[in-house]
């Protein structure tokens, strides 16, 4: 969780120093989150956000189905699409986790 806790330590010193400066009324309307992305650095903050709670999503899966006893092969695939792809990573874990057979 070392990682993930310096991206939050990245991503809140872009917010606190007003890099990427919040309206936090612009988060009600998808046209308010497009002006927000028209901002300086609000892209890579944005991308800071996503990696950081990604990572956490990763580092979940991976724990949970370690002590589930879930086959490490069909963890990899979660766990590329939780980079790539966030929540389809996420979803393709709960349904494995679902139906899956405890490894012998």
């Amino acid at each position: 969780m070392l990682i993930p806790a310096l991206l939050a330590v990245i991503y809140l010193s872009y917010v606190v120093t007003g890099a990427a400066a919040l309206d936090f009324g612009s988060f009600s309307t998808l046209s308010g989150i497009k002006s927000l992305f028209n901002q300086e650095n609000a892209v890579l903050v944005g991308w800071i956000h996503y990696l950081a709670f990604d990572l956490v999503a990763g580092c979940w899966m991976l724990r949970d189905g370690q002590q589930r006893t879930i086959n490490h092969f069909l963890l990899i695939p979660c766990l590329l699409f939780c980079f790539m792809l966030g929540p389809t990573g996420l979803l393709l874990y709960l349904v494995i986790r679902f139906f899956r057979k405890p490894d012998a």
